[in-house]
């Protein structure tokens, strides 16, 4: 509201009120939102200082990380395609970097982000969960591909990720690349109802993964109905199948279904998936 126009309705509230409007406002990319939030009127910017100072470590956190992206701070807002991990140029994710990227995310900081691709860190479930937390808070809506290989994630960070798959965080996902983790089937058993109802999932590569026939039945289990409708490839190479459990026994490397006389066990309306081993 303007000077001059009336009482600001924001001084009707409480301190900790303000403090949680400042909370969502505070994008480190775009720190004038609550900085002049903070001078619409005299009583906020006492209020609002502890979300302020908050403010400018984050703005500080975010240099930090855009140098390690090869990217300017003015810039990063407009990024497509982030490239992180060990695997480019040695761009190593410390825990700090982890906490940054996902405070971006819960700040929808990166609206246009379409390809975040992290190949090769440590820090592993301790790191994904702080990227899911910003997922649940904030969310990707134009990611269409999120690539986590050989990021260490094991059963916690898998149950953390599953928290954050949602259709409201991530809902133009088409690949899911979380190849050569350590996600077995417990951490599969808690990525599955998530996976299953996101509704434009294409890829899921999930070799590598120390997987075995228990974890797969949990992806697959009827009801098939409504899940994994836009399913073509799923990757499961390099784990822990046998020919006993969810695979035909002929299947060796690929199965393309509309060909295959034994793609029973695939959902009934991706009669096309081609299935890795």
């Amino acid at each position: 509201m303007q000077r001059g126009s009336g009482p600001c309705r924001l001084l009707a509230l409480s301190d900790d009120e303000v403090s949680v409007v400042a909370h969502e406002l505070c994008d480190p990319l775009r720190p004038l939102l609550a900085v002049n939030l903070s001078s619409t009127a005299m009583g906020l910017r006492a209020a609002m200082q502890p979300a302020l100072a908050e403010l400018r470590l984050q703005r500080q956190a975010a240099e930090a990380f855009a140098v390690l992206c090869g990217k300017s701070l003015a810039g990063l807002r407009d990024e497509m395609r982030l490239f992180l991990g060990e695997e480019y140029y040695d761009r190593t994710l410390s825990l700090a970097h982890w906490r940054t990227l996902g405070n971006l995310i819960g700040c929808r900081s990166l609206p246009r982000l379409k390809d975040l691709v992290i190949r090769g860190a440590d820090n592993g479930d301790e790191g994904v969960a702080l990227l899911a937390a910003g997922l649940r808070r904030g969310g990707l809506p134009s990611l269409g591909g999120l690539v986590l290989f050989n990021t260490q994630i094991g059963e916690q960070g898998a149950a953390a990720l599953a928290t954050a798959l949602t259709k409201r965080s991530v809902p133009a996902l088409l690949d899911l690349y979380l190849g050569c983790n350590q996600i077995g089937d417990t951490g599969l058993a808690a990525l599955a109802p998530a996976l299953r109802q996101l509704p434009r999932l294409k890829d899921l590569y999930l070799h590598c993964n120390q997987i075995g026939d228990r974890g797969l039945a949990l992806l697959l289990a009827e009801p098939m109905q409504g899940t994994l409708q836009s399913l073509r490839i799923l990757d499961l190479e390099g784990n822990q199948i046998t020919d006993s459990g969810w695979l035909p026994h002929r299947v060796r490397w690929i199965v393309e279904g509309n060909e295959n006389t034994d793609s029973g066990w695939l959902p009934h309306h991706a009669s096309d998936v081609s299935v890795r081993r």
